[in-house]
């Protein structure tokens, strides 16, 4: 289903008004940067993108915002790699209240944050020549070739994708009864992805990334 599919599947199947279709972009866009921005227990990576770095410690964020980060991999000078601890932005605050990119004590970073389409590792080393972090994601919609920029959703995500408009739009309409209804179905689906992920954890023996 492409983006313009989408809209018609939106008023279609909740909306029925064919007036909003800005306000539908806009809330789509929303909703799924509010899903990537989620923890889900295990995804199986679709998507991967390679940064080298270059003695800083904050990078712009490389995928598109329609992907969910499931790991970033530290990778050093000789080849050796290992997953970095992702934190939020209130325990980022805490454990790196003196983080500044130009005045920091140079280490091999161990954890990051997403913040702002930004990534922060932390620490960062300061000279680097062959450090790398790989990051590796799941994508709710995927391009339907390299010449076009409409995605392609994925299935899976779609019935979730849908509440999370619905509750956009029929909020910023002034209908609370509708709008509520929707987000609690959003969180309904949500926590049922989750749930199937982490079964899907519990069955599958993690193993380190490789292939780099």
């Amino acid at each position: 289903m492409t983006r313009q599919e989408f809209l018609g599947y939106i008023i279609r199947d909740g909306l029925r008004r064919t007036d909003k279709d800005l306000e539908i972009y806009e809330a789509l866009d929303d909703t799924l940067y509010d899903i990537t921005t989620e923890d889900f227990p295990f995804q199986s990576t679709s998507t991967s993108e390679t940064i080298a770095l270059t003695g800083v410690g904050i990078y712009d964020f490389p995928i598109t915002y329609s992907t969910i980060i499931n790991d970033i991999k530290y990778v050093d000078s000789t080849g050796q790699g290992i997953i970095l601890n992702k934190i939020s932005k209130q325990q980022f605050d805490i454990d790196y209240s003196d983080y500044n990119e130009t005045q920091f004590q140079p280490a091999e970073p161990i954890d990051y944050m997403i913040y702002g389409d930004k990534i922060y590792l932390a620490p960062f080393e300061t000279s680097v020549t062959t450090e790398k972090i790989i990051i590796y994601g799941t994508e709710i919609a995927t391009k339907l070739t390299e010449n076009d920029d409409e995605p392609q959703f994925a299935d899976r995500w779609r019935e979730l994708i849908k509440r999370g408009v619905l509750w956009r739009i029929w909020n910023g309409l002034g209908d609370t009864v509708k709008s509520d209804r929707n987000f609690q179905l959003y969180q309904r689906d949500l926590e049922k992805l989750k749930r199937i992920d982490t079964t899907k954890s519990n069955a599958v023996e993690m193993v380190a990334y490789s292939g780099f």
